[in-house]
């Protein structure tokens, strides 16, 4: 009677290893078909690949990250947005304008065209109390949600168990691009810092210089659209509860409409900031997300407008 319930036992114990780690080698060898960025302090925040896709929404709302939501939650300034403010600010004249004043921040926008609403319930999980919140409008203020955050919230146990194993993934995902030369090299992927959220994305998701150039005339953001983007900002500032003085609108350029005058309406409606930098000459990557000169272009001279901004909302915050 011992044999068969020996057998057992270690059919059993098989069995839960193979369960264990089927998951870990149907993402892992999703991830590997992806590229790696060179970067520390980072980590595979989306690949294109069909087995994986989406890490950073549960990331940051299952705290998988810890570093990255603790950082969020001790910034100076947060910049809000979807996948199109993530391109405009993750720059160098942003992170060195800040790091010459002695100030931290966090870029937290996602992916899929991410709006308002998931960002206010990760907020309500982890509160934030900066000094300065900048929100790229576009429009921003909506009551959409992709099925991915609404999957992330929901939180199954399915779902969060996907995202333990994305995380142990994402985590080795350099290490073993680098151990296995060649074959982290074709589908797309961005990266992110768990220090300032910035997203790491040139020439592992698309190169810095590819231009698609932004026509000066683009489809106005309708006025009735504008009403009801405004409508939903009172409720979601008076949320995150910085003053509105401390809170800057602007929006980045792009060919599918010209979000400024939402900006403007918005801060006016609001009693908010706002800082809209006029550049010609502009480019995307795909005609909705800027590459990397005209990135640096325009956060430069977005920054060169908050300065004084910064400067009043920020004092005695520096170290």
């Amino acid at each position: 009677m011992q044999k068969p319930a020996r057998y057992l036992g270690i059919f059993a114990l098989s069995a839960g290893i193979a369960g264990f780690l089927t998951p870990l080698i149907n993402f892992g060898g999703a991830a590997l078909s992806c590229r790696r960025a060179h970067a520390e302090g980072s980590y595979l925040a989306y690949c294109g690949a069909v087995g994986f896709t989406d890490y950073e929404h549960g990331a940051y709302y299952y705290a998988l990250e810890y570093e990255a939501v603790r950082n969020l939650q001790r910034a100076d300034v947060v910049f809000l947005g979807s996948s199109r403010g993530q391109f405009a600010f993750s720059t160098d004249a942003v992170r060195e304008f800040f790091r010459a004043r002695g100030l931290s921040f966090h870029i937290l926008g996602f992916g899929e065209a991410e709006q308002s609403p998931f960002v206010l319930e990760l907020l309500r999980k982890f509160p934030i109390s900066p000094k300065l919140l900048v929100v790229h409008v576009d429009p921003y203020f909506h009551t959409y949600m992709s099925k991915t955050a609404a999957k992330v919230i929901a939180g199954s146990p399915t779902t969060r168990i996907a995202y333990m194993y994305k995380q142990v993934v994402s985590r080795a995902h350099a290490s073993w691009c680098s151990a296995l030369t060649g074959l982290c090299s074709d589908r797309g992927a961005v990266y992110r810092s768990r220090t300032d959220g910035a997203w790491l994305w040139v020439d592992v998701l698309a190169p810095a210089t590819r231009s698609i150039p932004i026509r000066d005339e683009r489809p106005p953001f309708t006025s009735d659209r504008i009403g009801f983007a405004d409508r939903l900002a009172g409720p979601f500032l008076d949320a995150v509860a910085v003053p509105r003085s401390c809170v800057v609108m602007t929006a980045a350029p792009h060919d599918l409409a010209d979000f400024a005058p939402a900006a403007r309406q918005i801060a006016m409606s609001q009693r908010a900031e706002v800082a809209l930098p006029d550049i010609h000459g502009l480019a995307t990557i795909d005609g909705s997300h800027l590459n990397k000169p005209s990135a640096e272009r325009w956060s430069t001279e977005m920054l060169a407008i908050i300065a004084p901004i910064v400067e009043r909302c920020t004092q005695g915050a520096s170290r």
